[in-house]
C-alpha cells in the first residue's frame, strides 16, 4: 500500500495511477493547494488492471487529467509475463533432458 513517490505540487488538478506490490493498482486525485502540498484523495479499493482503475478514477474524478507513467504501459506488463513463461518453459525442458540422464548415471 505504498504511493508513488512524492513529485512537485501540480499546477493543476490530475490523477494518478500506480501498481502496487502486490500487482493490483490503485490511483489518487492530486488538486494544487497554496501551502504548496498537493491535496490528495486515493482510492480506497484496489484494481485487478489498469483500466479498471482509470475507469474509477475518471467517474470519479471526469475530465482531470491522467498522469501517464510510462514503466506503467499497459504493454510493459505482457512483456515482462511473456520473458517469465518463455524463461520457466526453457528451464522445464532443461529439467526434462537432463533430469533422466542424471538418473542413468546414478544407478550405473
Amino acid at each position: 500500500m505504498s504511493d508513488p513517490a512524492p513529485g512537485p505540487s501540480p499546477a493543476t488538478p490530475v490523477i494518478e495511477v500506480w501498481q502496487e506490490p502486490n500487482r493490483l493498482w490503485r490511483w489518487r486525485y492530486l488538486e494544487p493547494s497554496e501551502n504548496g502540498r498537493p491535496l490528495a484523495f486515493r482510492s480506497n479499493k484496489e484494481y485487478e488492471s489498469r483500466e479498471a482503475a482509470l475507469r474509477s478514477a475518471t467517474t470519479a474524478y471526469p475530465d482531470v487529467a491522467v498522469l501517464q507513467d510510462p514503466a506503467a504501459a499497459p504493454t510493459g506488463g505482457r512483456r515482462r509475463r511473456r520473458r517469465r513463461l518463455v524463461a520457466l518453459v526453457v528451464v522445464g525442458l532443461v529439467v526434462l533432458v537432463l533430469w533422466p540422464r542424471r538418473r542413468r548415471r546414478a544407478r550405473a
